[in-house]
This record gives structure tokens, sequence and C-alpha cells, in this order.
């Protein structure tokens, strides 16, 4: 409220002592090798730093927000997870409670990248039947993946205004096997083979996407 800033190490140590409505700012790049639980509505502003993930095990970032609607914001913020062998963990984990869930990732100028030297590299994980859906907006993505950067789950995923890019041998995005009502727009995927987005259900919506594949297919599905 006074203007003046409070300085942490860590993010983990910043996010900690954040409430609802602040703001983190980064005033250089970081390498970190531990999981940050992040909170909803609290603001995290990269400055057009590197956030580098280097550990080979775990997830980036994690949520655990119980029941409800919840956003995260991140601003101005290259995200690299630096795996070299494995792909264990993922960029982002949500957890919620019986399908009363919704995570909502809001991004302005995000670039995410993801590489392994083996297997998948998904961007998001659900953890067992507690999110009801998630959403991302406005995110630059490129990844190597064997399947899909946004794996299908029991959540329903919505993404728009965001570019996604696999140039591993899977798709990009693929859609829950157990529910519809999916969209996608605003988007561009591209990838080198699989499908770029595989839907499962004629109520799941593609709407002004651009999508580009070297060998696979770019929009596939069956009902």
């Amino acid at each position: 409220a006074s203007g003046v800033y409070t300085y942490y190490a860590t993010l983990t140590l910043a996010m900690a002592a954040a409430t609802a409505g602040q703001t983190i700012e980064m005033f250089a790049d970081v390498t970190a090798t531990s999981v940050v639980t992040i909170k909803p509505d609290v603001i995290i502003q990269g400055n057009g730093h590197t956030y580098v993930y280097s550990g080979n095990t775990g997830d980036v970032f994690a949520t655990s927000a119980g029941a409800g609607t919840f956003t995260y914001y991140f601003n101005n913020l290259t995200i690299k997870r630096a795996n070299t062998a494995t792909s264990t963990g993922v960029i982002f984990s949500g957890d919620g409670t019986a399908f009363t869930t919704t995570i909502n990732f809001k991004f302005s100028s995000v670039y995410i990248i993801y590489t392994t030297t083996t297997g998948t590299a998904s961007i998001i994980t659900t953890t067992g039947f507690g999110i009801y859906g998630w959403s991302f907006d406005g995110v630059d993505v490129i990844g190597n993946s064997s399947a899909a950067l946004f794996p299908g789950s029991f959540a329903v995923n919505n993404i728009k205004n965001s570019r996604i890019e696999n140039t591993g041998t899977g798709g990009c995005i693929s859609t829950p096997n157990i529910t519809g009502g999916c969209s996608y727009e605003n988007c561009y995927i591209k990838n080198a083979s699989g499908t770029g987005i595989f839907c499962n259900y004629p109520s799941d919506v593609i709407r002004n996407c651009t999508g580009i594949s070297s060998t696979g297919v770019a929009f596939g599905g069956q009902s």
C-alpha cells in the first residue's frame, strides 16, 4: 500500500507472503528445482525475464485451491522447463474437489518452452477427478512431446488466443474422452506429426483456428 517493495530470495517465499490482488515482480532471471504452489488472483509479473525449472522430476507450478472458480495470472515471462532425460512432471498441475473446481490461466506475453529427450512433455495435468474445467488464454507454447502437449483428461478444455507448437512425434491437444464441451478459439496450432487438435465429441468446438501439420493431421476427431 505504501509503494515500497519487499524483496524475497525465491518465488516460493514471495508467493507465500502474497495475497489476492497483489503483484509479484521479477527483477532477474531465475533457476529453480522445486515446485511453486501458486495462489489465485496473485499476478506474477516477469518483466521480460525467464523462469527456468532445471529438475528432471516434479512440477513447476501447482494449484490447490479447493472448490470454486480460480484465476491465475502470468505477465511478460518466459517459462522454460529444461528437462534433459525424463518427462516426469509438468509445467502446471491442478488439484480440485470432486468436479467443483474450475481453473483459469490468464497470460500476457508469456512463452512456455518444455523439452525432453524421451517420452511425453505435457504442459498441464489434473489430479484424479478434482477439476471440472480449465482454460488457457493468450499463451505461446512450444514442446517436443511424443503425445499431446495438452493431454486429454477428465476436465473440460478451453484454449483461446494462443499459439501451440509440438516439434515431436505427437499432437498438440487431445480432448477428454468422457465429456464434451471443449472449445478452441483464435489459436495457431502446428504439429510435426500426430494430430494438432483431436476432438472426441460433436459438442467440441474449433473456431477461427489455423492448423499446420507436416506429416500428420491438423484437426481430427471422432464421435
